[in-house]
């Protein structure tokens, strides 16, 4: 960007400049430009056209930070370093000013050789930039003899013409000749018409019609330049009239709007694609409302304070909330419910800030609820808790054909437990049946030994009968210290005979200092006994069945309860699916004896898992976590 006269030129700004002439005066007021110079103190000294319609006195002998405040000091600083670089300085500044904001390209141009004052010109910020050049007009005598205001004129990118009486020229601007192709040597005193400027004849017309009736006419207007490129301007034409109201001359100026307009026709396409975008957010989140709402599963936000943000409705009702208090709802600090409880859970899970997963029951005068509850934090990037996920599933139905699941699996342990026991009574009711049949048929002192006998084998019926009742008492619903080896020993009771007659030799290896583990003995033996009837049956022609009980040193603690056997085996193919409900290789199976032990296991917190080579056996491995001491 260069200055009006580059320091040390013998064309330089004045301090206190000359009035000029009126004519050329009023184009430059037109023009907007704001133009003062200051001394080396940064007084200003003269002003012309002040933004705001301030009054220029209102300038004279003050500072900028004295005029503006903290607003000015900034200027004050780059009108110092201007003065004592001698170079010009642009900058884009805002400033207060009679209670409203303006934002000005502001150029401060050094002047004298040392610079001893400033030129400081300020235009209305556009997108075009000042470019600052020499004057190169030419100078007319009916405009007056200072070239400074020339300058100035030309510095503006506006176009300003000077037209006098019927519309004949009389002075072009830099912007003006270059826009039209004005040649002032040639074109001075000549009408300008629609050819001239490129623009509709009935537009003049009637701009005309405003002018020579004394009207200040304003409008946008389109033209075509020398070149025949197109061009949107806005025009405004002031009439100079005489003391007498006779017309002397028109001012016009004219500011390049051809970006404004592509500026909005851009906006258009902007706010259209904005409504298309805003109307896709619409669909899109009514689609996610009606999803968020539909799930079957509960699903809750809370802070880290734990008000709630947000919950489908599914949550509503698991959490008993009212449509008008979900603004209001919040997990009280201290909850004075069970620990067993919703809010518990939800509160414990603030605290510890830990992803967690719970089963809770809630009662309510309908009916039981059985919920799996999940919990997942939200952390910023500092790691500081944001929010919290709830997100809970009502398994009560599942639970309860689990339960079903494993009450006709029971069911059919017993059908086939009852067949192996009936035919251990039996054999003990032949030996009684014989020793009365022959008791009448044999002398006194022979007599009391078949009574004796028949003792002997009632008694034994009785220890049959109680070993059932031993297993399949009912027990404690709530779980409680188990000790696997016991369960061992208690199956093994139960299954020896039978084992022995298939000819399958049974062998122990049985941790002696085992911890326990936390439980239900019932359910647990179920599972123990299932594995061992399903050994059994993989050894038709008999074999060995190895039972093991051991603990993991290293973390998980766990009690490994292993079932080993040497039988077929399980093909590679159906290793995955032996834990599926109703899958089964046997014809006689239910397919749901696994499944239960697997069910079983889990709910224990435990791992049921197995290893197996066709035609060298399978391991059975139970793991199930220690009781933390």
């Amino acid at each position: 960007m260069h200055s009006i006269s580059q320091p040390g030129t013998t064309n330089e700004f004045p301090l206190h400049p000359q009035p000029g002439s009126d004519l050329l005066r009023d184009a430059l007021k037109q023009s907007n430009f704001f133009i003062a110079t200051c001394d080396q103190q940064l007084r200003y000294r003269w002003v012309f056209n002040p933004p705001a319609n301030i009054a220029a006195d209102h300038f004279i002998d003050h500072t900028d930070d004295e005029l503006f405040g903290p607003g000015g000091l900034q200027i004050k600083a780059l009108k110092q370093q201007a003065l004592s670089s001698n170079t010009p300085i642009e900058a884009q500044i805002a400033l207060s000013l009679a209670g409203q904001t303006v934002r000005l390209a502001l150029q401060i141009i050094p002047q004298g050789h040392p610079a001893d004052h400033l030129l400081c010109i300020g235009r209305p910020l556009s997108d075009q930039p000042i470019a600052l050049k020499p004057a190169d007009a030419p100078l007319w005598p009916y405009l007056g003899d200072d070239p400074t205001q020339y300058a100035l004129l030309d510095l503006i990118d506006q176009v300003v013409l000077v037209t006098i009486e019927d519309g004949r020229l009389f002075y072009a601007n830099q912007a003006a000749r270059q826009l039209y192709g004005i040649d002032i040597a040639t074109m001075r005193g000549r009408i300008l018409d629609g050819a001239t400027w490129g623009i509709d004849r009935a537009l003049l017309q009637r701009v005309s019609e405003h002018i020579y009736r004394g009207k200040i006419w304003q409008g946008e207007a389109t033209g075509r330049t020398n070149d025949g490129r197109r061009y949107d301007v806005l025009l405004t034409c002031r009439p100079i009239l005489n003391s007498d109201g006779v017309l002397q001359a028109t001012i016009t100026t004219a500011v390049d709007i051809g970006r404004l307009k592509e500026a909005e026709a851009e906006l258009r396409q902007v706010n259209h694609l904005l409504v298309e975008l805003n109307r896709d957010y619409r669909h899109s989140r009514n689609l996610l409302h009606m999803l968020f709402n539909g799930i079957e599963d509960a699903l809750c936000l809370f802070d880290r304070e734990g008000k709630l943000l947000a919950l489908n409705q599914r949550a509503a009702e698991i959490l008993e909330i009212a449509d008008h208090q979900h603004e209001e709802y919040q997990i009280p600090a201290f909850v004075t419910d069970s620990p067993f409880s919703l809010t518990a859970f939800i509160r414990q899970s603030l605290r510890e800030q830990l992803p967690q997963r719970r089963r809770i029951q809630r009662t309510n005068a309908e009916r039981r609820q059985i919920l799996d509850v999940q919990t997942l934090p939200q952390f910023d990037d500092n790691g500081n808790l944001m929010r919290l996920v709830i997100h809970a599933n009502d398994v009560t139905e599942q639970v309860l054909i689990e339960a079903q699941m494993i009450e006709q699996e029971r069911l059919a342990a017993n059908g086939r437990l009852a067949a192996t026991l009936a035919h251990e009574i039996n054999t003990p009711l032949q030996a009684i049946e014989s020793c009365l049949h022959l008791i009448g048929r044999v002398t006194e002192d022979r007599r009391e030994r078949y009574l004796n006998l028949a003792r002997d084998e009632i008694r034994r019926i009785g220890e049959i009968v109680q070993r059932l009742l031993n297993h399949y008492q009912p027990s404690n619903p709530n779980p409680m210290p188990v000790m696997l080896n016991h369960l061992v020993e208690r199956v093994l009771m139960l299954t020896g005979a039978s084992l022995s007659r298939q000819h399958i030799r049974v062998e122990q290896t049985l941790c002696d200092d085992l911890p326990p583990v936390l439980g239900r003995a019932d359910e647990l033996t179920q599972v123990l006994l299932n594995l061992v009837i399903n050994a059994a049956h993989a050894m038709p022609r008999g074999g060995i069945l190895r039972l093991e009980t051991s603990k993991e040193a290293a973390e998980p603690l766990r009690v490994l309860l292993a079932v080993i056997d040497n039988g077929v085996g399980i093909p590679q193919e159906d290793q995955s699916r032996i834990f599926e409900p109703y899958f089964t290789t046997r014809n006689t199976g239910s397919g749901l004896g696994l499944a239960v032990c697997q069910r079983i296991i889990n709910a224990h917190g435990g791992e049921l898992s197995v290893q197996s080579s066709l035609g060298h056996g399978s391991r059975f491995t139970v793991a199930l976590p220690i009781i933390a001491s």
